[in-house]
This record gives C-alpha cells, structure tokens and sequence, in this order.
C-alpha cells in the first residue's frame, strides 16, 4: 500500500457514505474503544494517531468505493470512509493507505482530504 497523505488536524469525522459498504470495525452498544494518546490505531486502510486519548463508542466505520452523495465524476479516490453516528471531535495525525488502482486516475499531487 501506498500512503496518500499524513495530516495533523483537529477535525471532526464526516466521512462520505457508499452503497458499497465493507463493515471494517464495530463497536457495539455499552462498549467503548480508547485509542491512547500517540498510538497508532490502523484498520482497513485507515490510520488514526491521536494527540489525545480519543474514545469510539457505539460506533461502526465502514469502508466503501465510491460515495454516495453525487459527485463530479473522479473527484475521490475508491477508498472512501465513514462512521456511523457522530463521534466526538478527533486531533491528531490521519493517514490514507491505497493502491495505485484506487487513484481514480488523480494525480497523487491533487490529493486533499
């Protein structure tokens, strides 16, 4: 895999939604998942750092190849991310794992989040 961009940034997680969905992570009702402070959190793709702890609580991220709100045609790469609900605001380091195949022929240097 190759890495699309590492960002420092305080944000909160909207992420667009496909009908193409892969369920990648699940955190069920009355159940937390802490992500300490400066360690790194991977699943499906996705790489998560944050500044602070950080807690995921009934929440599920799903991974999908296209979004589902329209879109001008390859305006993302096939690699799109949500989670359910509103999970609280995240600071830190976020960082897109992909293969060449999922540039949806976008040139590496016009990627953004």
């Amino acid at each position: 895999m190759r890495n699309i961009f590492t960002l420092i940034v305080a944000v909160t997680f909207s992420f667009w939604m496909s009908t193409t969905n892969a369920q990648q992570l699940k955190v069920s009702s009355g159940t937390d998942l802490t992500i300490k402070s400066g360690t790194l959190f991977y699943v499906g793709g996705l790489s998560l750092t944050p500044s602070s702890d950080y807690t995921l609580t009934n929440t599920t991220l799903t991974q999908a190849t296209a979004p589902t709100a329209t879109a001008p045609t390859n305006s993302n790469i096939t690699m799109v991310y949500q989670f359910s609900g509103t999970p609280a605001a995240f600071s830190g380091t976020i960082q897109v794992n992909y293969q060449d195949s999922e540039l949806n022929s976008i040139a590496e240097a016009n990627l953004v989040l």
